[in-house]
């Protein structure tokens, strides 16, 4: 969990907060404004009709490439990370979510605090087994809150917003539902497995 916290807080800084470089979308990918990566196991609708995709290689970490994923949409910026080495994702206790928050922490650029116990609860949404988790971030100039989808299994898959807004922004929410796997026998750590 600790290199996918690592890539979410990189990929801030492809979020409004500030600029880096991605590339465009190979159009093999694009299949009517869906994002269609079938070498990555996933398909994803854009946030809003007209939005632009790009993605972005991040720097490997533990030994997993990974790859951003960004869908802008007006004055938003939603991110899908893709780590290729995969893991379980568990927030089901105190320990698991300090373990979190020590990880989110240690990634955070200086004079930025994860505060307090992240918010987390397992759901069905995108996929049965995922983990929807909301930490609040202090800056000094404001508290932003970072909004995660978790998905673990041969591949992590990280669905990340951050936002001023002190709920969950539907259109983000809206956004994860419409994440999908390509396959259905896609590997699960905590079901049946894939031949």
């Amino acid at each position: 969990m600790k290199a996918v916290l690592r890539l979410a807080m990189i990929l801030l800084c492809t979020s409004a907060f500030c600029q880096t470089t991605s590339e465009p979308i190979p159009s093999k990918w694009l299949r009517d404004g869906h994002l269609v990566v079938p070498e990555l196991n996933f398909s994803l609708e854009p946030p809003t009709p007209g939005s632009h995709w790009s993605y972005q290689e991040l720097p490997n970490i533990e030994g997993s490439k990974a790859t951003a994923f960004i869908a802008d949409a007006d004055q938003e910026r939603y991110a899908l990370i893709v780590m290729e080495k995969g893991g379980s994702v568990k927030l089901d206790d105190p320990v698991s979510r300090k373990r979190f928050l020590d990880d989110l922490q240690t990634s955070l650029p200086k004079n930025w605090q994860a505060v307090g116990d992240p918010q987390s609860e397992q759901t069905t949404v995108p996929v049965s087994g995922s983990w929807k988790v909301r930490v609040t971030i202090r800056r000094p100039e404001g508290d932003i809150f970072m909004y995660a989808y978790a998905i673990g299994g041969k591949r992590v898959y990280m669905l990340v917003d951050y936002s001023t807004e002190t709920v969950e922004p539907p259109r983000f929410s809206r956004f994860v539902a419409s994440f999908s796997l390509l396959s259905p026998r896609f590997k699960r750590f905590h079901s049946c497995c894939d031949t």
